[in-house]
C-alpha cells in the first residue's frame, strides 16, 4: 500500500510545478522585456556616449593645437617685425612664409594635437595595464618587460628615419614656396623670356603645325648664337588697333603707327594714357579686339608667342631678379654658364666694371628681387639680360622713371650702346630719356594725339610742348 502511494508522487508534483510556472509567466515576460529594453537602450546610449567623448577629445586636441599654432605665429611675426633688416634679408620671403604658415601649424597640429595628448593617454593606459598585469602575475609581467628595450630601440630607429624624411620633405616644400614667391611677381619677365618652357628656346622647330616661326636672329635656326651675324632690325606696324580691358576701360583706341628697321621711337604722355598698353600688345600679353599688329609684315596672330618674344628684348618698369648669382640672372632663363656671352652683354650695358669690382664678381648672389642692387644697377642688369637674347626689337617701359639724374645718364648711355643696329621703342615718363629719338608718339586717353620729331612737336606747342615745359628744369635749354 505504501509502495503504490510512493509511485504516484512524481505525477502529482509536475502539475504543481506547471501551475507555478504559469503564475510566473507575467513576471518572466516583464523581466525579458526589461532585459531587451535595457540591451536596446545600452546599444544606443553607449555609442552615443562614446561618440560624444570622441568628439570632445577631437575638439580639445584641435583647440589646443590651433591655440599653440596661433601663439607661435604671433610671436614669430612679432619677432620678424623687430629683427635687424640685415638678418631678415639673409632668408627668402618664401622661407619666412613657410615658417609662419606650415611650420607653426605642424608644431601645433602634430606635436600637440597628434603627439603630446595621445602620448599622455597612452602613458596612462600603459600604467594601468602594467598595474593590472602585475596584480595578476608579477613574474610574467617582468618577463614581458624584457622585450621593452628591443621595442624601444626599433621605435627609435624608425622615428629617426621618419624625422629625416619629414625634414627633407619640409625643406622641399620650403624651397617650393620660396620659388613660387619669386615666380608670381616675375610673371611678365618669365613670359617675355619664354621661360614657361625653357626648352622652347633650344628647339623652336617643335612649334605646332600651322604656326609660323621666325628665326630670332634672322639666320637659320640651327645656327648658334655665337658666331652668328648681328640680328636684322625689325619693322613694326600698328593698324587701327583698339583694345579694351573691359567695362569700357580702353587701353588703346584706333592706334596707328609704323616703326622702320633700326628706328628709335619714343612714346610719351600723361600717366594712365595707354603708353604701357602699347608694350603689352607688342609682347602678346594682350590681344587687341580690332586692328592688326605686324612684325616685318606678318600679323602677330600668325606667330607663336615663343617666336615673337624670342625676337624682343624687354626692360620693364617692374624688374625681376632671382635670388641667385649675377651670372645666372643675366643669363636667365638659360642655365649654362657662358661667361663670354654674359660678360659681353654686361659690358654693352655699362655694368661690367661694377660687377668685376665685387669680391665674387659674376658669382655674387644679388638677393631676392635684387635688393642688394641700386635702381640704376638693376636697370643695367635688365638691359644686359635683354641684350643676351640678341633681340631684333628692344623695348623699354618707364625704365628710368625712378632714377636720379646721374644714374639715369648711365642707363641712357647703356641704352644708346644697346640699341645700335636694333629697332627700339621707349615708353618714357621723363622726356630726357627720348631726347635722341628719331620720332616721338604722344598718347593721351588711349589715342595718339601727336607724332613727329622733338623739334617738330615743340614747334606745334601742343601736349608735348606742355610736358616738355613742365620738365624743362631737367632738359637742355631750348626756346619754348
Amino acid at each position: 500500500m505504501s509502495s503504490s502511494v510512493n509511485a504516484e508522487e512524481p505525477r502529482t508534483s509536475f502539475p504543481l510545478i506547471k501551475e507555478e510556472l504559469k503564475k510566473q509567466i507575467p513576471r518572466i515576460t516583464l523581466l525579458v522585456a526589461l532585459s531587451l529594453i535595457g540591451t536596446g537602450v545600452g546599444m544606443v546610449i553607449v555609442p552615443v556616449l562614446s561618440a560624444g567623448l570622441n568628439a570632445a577629445n577631437h575638439y580639445l586636441r584641435a583647440f589646443i593645437g590651433e591655440s599653440v599654432s596661433q601663439r607661435l605665429r604671433r610671436d614669430l611675426f612679432d619677432h620678424l617685425l623687430h629683427v635687424r633688416l640685415a638678418d631678415l634679408e639673409q632668408f627668402k620671403t618664401g622661407e619666412h612664409l613657410h615658417r609662419l604658415t606650415r611650420s607653426c601649424g605642424r608644431i601645433g597640429d602634430l606635436f600637440v594635437g597628434h603627439h603630446l595628448l595621445p602620448l599622455a593617454m597612452s602613458a596612462i593606459l600603459l600604467l594601468g595595464t602594467l598595474a593590472a598585469m602585475t596584480a595578476l602575475h608579477w613574474r610574467l609581467t617582468l618577463l614581458t618587460l624584457l622585450a621593452f628595450p628591443l621595442s624601444l630601440l626599433l621605435t627609435r630607429k624608425t622615428r629617426n628615419h621618419s624625422q629625416r624624411l619629414d625634414r627633407d620633405f619640409s625643406n622641399i616644400l620650403e624651397a617650393g614656396q620660396s620659388y613660387l614667391t619669386e615666380f608670381f611677381p616675375g610673371m611678365r619677365t618669365i613670359r617675355a623670356f619664354n621661360a614657361e618652357k625653357v626648352d622652347a628656346l633650344l628647339a623652336l622647330s617643335r612649334e605646332p603645325s600651322g604656326v609660323r616661326v621666325l628665326s630670332p636672329s634672322g639666320t637659320s635656326q640651327e645656327e648658334s648664337v655665337e658666331g652668328a651675324p648681328p640680328p636684322a632690325a625689325a619693322a613694326l606696324a600698328f593698324n587701327n588697333v583698339s583694345f579694351d580691358y573691359g567695362r569700357g576701360d580702353f587701353g588703346a583706341r584706333d592706334v596707328t603707327f609704323r616703326v622702320g628697321p633700326g628706328e628709335f621711337v619714343g612714346i610719351v604722355g600723361p600717366s594712365g594714357g595707354g603708353k604701357s598698353t602699347i608694350i603689352d600688345l607688342i609682347m602678346g600679353f594682350y590681344t587687341p579686339q580690332s586692328g592688326t599688329i605686324a612684325l616685318d609684315g606678318v600679323d602677330l596672330r600668325e606667330l607663336s608667342l615663343t617666336s615673337l618674344r624670342d625676337q624682343i628684348g624687354l626692360v620693364s618698369q617692374e624688374l625681376f631678379f632671382w635670388n641667385d648669382s649675377i651670372s645666372r640672372n643675366i643669363n636667365y632663363p638659360r642655365r649654362d654658364e657662358d661667361a663670354g656671352a654674359v660678360g659681353e652683354a654686361a659690358r654693352a650695358a655699362q655694368i661690367d666694371e661694377f660687377i668685376t669690382g665685387l669680391p665674387r664678381d659674376y658669382r655674387t648672389v644679388i638677393g631676392e628681387r635684387g635688393l642688394t642692387l641700386s635702381g640704376g644697377e638693376r636697370q643695367r642688369f635688365a638691359i644686359a639680360r635683354a641684350l643676351l637674347k640678341r633681340p631684333r626689337l628692344l623695348l623699354l617701359d618707364e625704365a628710368t622713371s625712378a632714377l636720379d639724374t646721374l644714374t639715369e645718364q648711365k642707363v641712357r648711355t647703356a641704352f644708346e650702346q644697346a640699341r645700335a643696329g636694333r629697332t627700339a621703342i621707349v615708353v618714357a615718363h621723363r622726356l630726357s630719356t627720348i631726347l635722341n629719338a628719331d620720332r616721338v608718339l604722344v598718347i593721351d586717353q588711349s589715342r595718339i594725339v601727336e607724332t613727329g620729331s622733338r623739334d617738330e612737336l615743340l614747334t606745334r606747342r601742343g601736349l608735348f610742348h606742355d610736358l616738355y615745359k613742365a620738365q624743362s628744369f631737367d632738359l637742355p635749354g631750348i626756346a619754348l
